[in-house]
């Protein structure tokens, strides 16, 4: 199993009743390709979850099982909630439709036309091109 990072721990207010307290760190940093079912389940019925979870996102930890989530899943779930902090989209322009669907949105018509248009300009472009 991975080891923990090596960092000093911060103690916080909601650790001490935290139902990993006193466990194997090692569960909750396992290798990579190894199953966090474990870790998971110890979450599931910890009474501190949510506040490990936000201390996890606050803090951008990178490794092992915080709150009932996995880095992989802090990771989207960190990216869900900046959305809002994301540069407006330039509707209208060829990139605009891939800014919509990284937000998981649906392009609007002046994007989707603007995508589309560059798009056959570069197959015209790579058409000529070829002998």
């Amino acid at each position: 199993m991975n080891s923990p990072p090596d960092r000093e721990f911060v103690a916080v207010e909601w650790a001490e009743r935290a139902a990993c307290r006193g466990l194997i760190p090692a569960t909750f940093y396992p290798d990579i390709g190894k199953s966090s079912a474990a870790a998971l389940r110890v979450c599931q019925t910890c009474v501190v979850r949510s506040a490990c979870l936000e201390h996890a996102i606050e803090t951008r930890e990178t490794h092992g099982v915080w709150g009932g989530m996995t880095a992989n899943q802090r990771r989207t779930e960190y990216r869900r909630r900046n959305l809002t902090k994301r540069k407006p989209i330039n509707h209208g322009s060829p990139w605009g439709a891939r800014a919509h669907l990284n937000r998981d949105e649906q392009p609007c018509d002046p994007c989707l036309k603007a995508a589309a248009d560059y798009g056959a300009a570069q197959y015209q472009k790579r058409a000529r091109r070829t002998p």
